[in-house]
């Protein structure tokens, strides 16, 4: 769909949505956006994107900090590294082991 005549003129499909008047959310459209790089990602590197899914079983938008924390701990446990946790949360991964140190040492 990318070498598509008509998309060449729009910077995105949900540009081509909105110029053709189709109703939807804004939400609606983020998740299309959020689709198409994730599936052009997916076709440069398929083992990132499958690793990202199965990073997501583990951590949902509404963690606390406390909560995050531990499902760091569950995660490595259950043998991802600490550079792909970090990548995956946005952090350094000097932050993670931090984290990973802190929650080994409780008082």
């Amino acid at each position: 769909m990318n070498d598509s005549f008509i998309l060449q003129w729009f910077d995105s499909t949900s540009e081509l949505l909105k110029s053709l008047d189709i109703k939807m959310t804004e939400e609606e459209f983020e998740k299309i956006e959020q689709f198409q790089k994730e599936s052009t990602a997916y076709k440069r590197d398929p083992k990132k994107i499958i690793q990202k899914l199965k990073l997501k079983k583990y951590f949902k938008e509404d963690l606390s900090k406390s909560q995050r924390d531990t499902q760091i701990q569950k995660a490595t446990k259950d043998g991802f590294t600490q550079s792909e946790v970090a990548r995956f949360l946005g952090l350094s991964s000097s932050g993670i082991s931090r984290i990973l140190k802190k929650s080994k040492v409780k008082p």
